[in-house]
């Protein structure tokens, strides 16, 4: 789009390396759009069921940076088909979603069925690291805080 509208489309005949200070921008774009194609009506998933009428459901509508952190219902068969339709729409634009690479946490339950991409079984974990942050739980986190403090603190006796 270039001023509200639709330009003519043009060949791409460069591309932006990893690092470049451009690629975070145009990943965005991309995932938005991919999401966009992704998502359904029926495609929300329930992180938290409903509790009562003043405890409604909390629903996830899209997987947005779903190779950081996306809290899923895994015993729902929306959750599988959220994961299923993302990847294939990312698949029709070139990028792939890479099972070994990908990991899923839940929270006070059991994943059945395991989730799957492209009939590869996704890791199922109950901790790992974002930001810097343990998500498993607190202590873990603190206690991984604690120590990265430590070590901080006794590189600082080399200074001398």
């Amino acid at each position: 789009m270039v001023d509200g509208g639709i330009a003519e489309p043009f060949d791409v005949t460069t591309v932006v390396l990893q690092g470049d200070v451009f690629a975070p921008f145009l990943l965005i774009i991309l995932v938005d759009y991919l999401l966009g194609k992704a998502c359904g009506p029926d495609s929300r998933v329930v992180t938290c069921p409903r509790q009562s009428r003043r405890y409604p459901a909390k629903l996830l509508n899209d997987l947005d940076f779903a190779d950081d952190i996306a809290l899923l219902e895994s015993s729902s068969p929306r959750a599988q088909s959220q994961l299923s339709r993302t990847a294939n729409a990312a698949a029709d634009l070139g990028p792939i979603i890479s099972a070994p690479k990908t990991e899923y946490m839940t929270i006070n339950c059991q994943p059945q069925p395991p989730l799957q991409v492209y009939g590869n079984p996704i890791k199922h974990v109950t901790d790992f690291r974002f930001l810097s942050s343990m998500m498993g739980s607190s202590a873990s986190d603190l206690k991984r805080r604690k120590a990265l403090t430590w070590t901080a603190f006794w590189k600082l006796e080399q200074l001398k």
